[in-house]
């Protein structure tokens, strides 16, 4: 068999070389749940998607977020740091489904996201993103927010209202502001989630409600 000429060979060892390098430079970060993120373990570039439950503000311009997976059992804390466009805190709210992109970073196991202003995307609103089951099952996560959810309000076997989850599973007495007319129906609902400490309860106080 003829044997490759040494100068060819190295000129084939470059070629594959660099297209390596171009491989890897091009190469897409991976796309997780915040729940599949901590399944990572070590460091790495990525983008990230989860419901925001909180949302901090600071002097120096940073901004901290949290997001939580769907079923609330796990969450992630973001550190975002002023770059272009605009602050977080200015288009998001708690409930709203995001996606960030940036560097993901372990110290003990726990992972934490860093990006800049320009790399949170919101993907959809609160009331489209929250669900009254997310509440029920997570709502230590949520309790003294204003958020927006939707569902089907219904009364109760005692004439009150109450925010029924789509699929019927669960539902959330409501207690509408002063001069706030019921309705009943598919609705979008402007509220404070709380926990009445002598029933043990969960209650959404309305400031507002619209019929989908």
């Amino acid at each position: 068999m003829r044997a490759i000429d040494p100068s060819l060979a190295a000129v084939l060892m470059v070629g594959l070389l660099s297209s390596t390098v171009l491989l890897s430079a091009s190469s897409v970060p991976p796309s997780v749940t915040v729940s599949q993120l901590w399944g990572l373990g070590s460091d790495t570039d990525l983008t990230v998607s989860g419901v925001l439950v909180s949302l901090r503000s600071y002097d120096s311009g940073s901004e901290v977020m949290v997001l939580a997976d769907e079923s609330g059992e796990r969450t992630v804390k973001v550190v975002c740091s002023p770059g272009p466009g605009p602050e977080p805190s200015s288009m998001l709210s708690v409930g709203d489904l995001v996606r960030v992109a940036g560097e993901c970073a372990f110290e003990e196991g726990v992972p934490t996201v860093y990006c800049r202003y320009n790399e949170v995307l919101l993907l959809l609103p609160s009331e489209e993103a929250l669900t009254v089951g997310m509440l029920c099952d997570s709502w230590r996560l949520f309790e003294g927010d204003r958020i927006s959810v939707s569902g089907e309000v219904v009364r109760g076997g005692d004439g009150s209202l109450r925010l029924l989850d789509p699929g019927g599973e669960c539902s959330i007495a409501m207690l509408l502001d002063e001069g706030l007319a019921p309705v009943e129906g598919g609705s979008t609902v402007g509220c404070v989630l709380a926990l009445d400490a002598e029933t043990m309860a969960l209650t959404l106080f309305v400031y507002s409600i619209v019929l989908r």
